[in-house]
């Protein structure tokens, strides 16, 4: 084929591949590119999904753990308020079986009052007591099994200066359930 031929050829075959070529990118810029955006923005967005439905689950299980904590600890109040705190009407028996605990007889102050927030009435004791430190020790273990619910606010120790004898102060305080009335009120 000539020279000429050739040149004409191309020629004539450049425009409708240019065509081509342009009709494809109009082709590629009108269907393919926003179908190739839309599934970008969709990945984009599924992932995003993904993040929140992880995050919400995290929140769903700490939720379902906080749940199962307060039914827990809602029973454990109804039964310390059913079975363990005495009512207020055996203030007298438990604070003379406290009395009882101890070593040695003293003076004993209490004094009554109310729990802010909590249906209950607190005695607190003020006890001097004075023994042999094994005496001592033994009231101090009575206290921890105590039957009643009590609490030992403080103690002090005296040392008395004789040999194997001390005293102590202890603070006691002994919880009974308040009246429903609200008789248990005040001082």
């Amino acid at each position: 084929m000539p020279a000429d031929a050739r040149i004409g050829w191309r020629r004539r075959l450049r425009s409708p591949l240019l065509g081509l070529l342009v009709l494809n990118l109009a082709v590629f810029g009108a269907f393919t590119l926003p179908g190739l955006l839309r599934d970008r923005r969709l990945a984009e967005h599924v992932l995003t999904l993904r993040t929140e439905l992880d995050r919400a689950r995290r929140n769903v299980a700490e939720l379902r753990e906080r749940a199962a904590v307060i039914d827990a600890n809602t029973r454990d109040l109804a039964r310390f308020y059913g079975e363990l705190m005495p009512q207020l009407r055996s203030a007298p028996a438990v604070l003379r079986e406290l009395d009882g605990a101890t070593p040695s007889p003293g003076d004993r102050a209490w004094s009554r009052d109310t729990v802010l927030g909590a249906p209950l009435v607190r005695f607190v004791v003020n006890m001097p007591v004075s023994g042999s430190y094994p005496q001592l020790v033994s009231f101090l273990e009575r206290l921890e099994r105590f039957p009643h619910f009590v609490t030992v606010d403080r103690v002090a120790l005296r040392d008395r200066g004789r040999s194997g004898a001390g005293e102590l102060d202890v603070v006691v305080a002994a919880y009974f359930k308040a009246d429903p009335a609200g008789a248990g009120r005040g001082r």
